[in-house]
């Protein structure tokens, strides 16, 4: 009796005890794999492309061409490496420039705070190897971002 109670209290300790849950060991994996190809051109070269073998590699479950996963409702829910980002006719001014992702699709790479982060993405300036590129949020002045997290 004993051996079964310890059994059922490491079992349930294992369950409700901060086990990293399917999305973040999901993220983990696109970052990975995001790593691991980084300066690489990943099938075509395309931005769809880098999404798509990451979400793939996660072993992720995403239908074509996209529903990358659950959308997250940034702000109020905060951005992970690893979350995926569809960008239309965005644009962002800054201070000596701007950049714009008139169809665009990437990867949160890091999250420096609620509105600094860097993507990983490719074919952007027609650079058709994953390159990284810090973003800030709150720059934006035009067009829709989405983002979403794999399941």
């Amino acid at each position: 009796m004993k051996f079964f109670a310890f059994t059922l209290t490491i079992f349930l300790f294992g369950i409700f005890h901060s086990t990293p849950t399917i999305a973040q060991d999901k993220n983990k994996s696109i970052i990975a794999f995001v790593n691991k190809n980084l300066n690489k051109k990943i099938d075509r070269g395309e931005c769809w492309d880098l999404v798509a073998f990451a979400l793939n590699e996660a072993k992720a479950d995403w239908k074509a061409p996209f529903d990358f996963g659950d959308e997250i409702k940034y702000p109020k829910t905060d951005l992970k490496p690893g979350d995926i980002i569809s960008f239309e006719n965005v644009k962002f001014e800054f201070e000596g420039g701007y950049v714009t992702f008139p169809q665009h699709y990437a990867i949160v790479y890091e999250v420096k705070n609620k509105n600094e982060i860097v993507i990983a993405h490719q074919n952007h300036n027609n650079i058709r190897k994953v390159q990284k590129l810090e973003l800030d949020l709150s720059t934006k002045t035009k067009g829709t971002i989405k983002f979403y997290r794999a399941r």
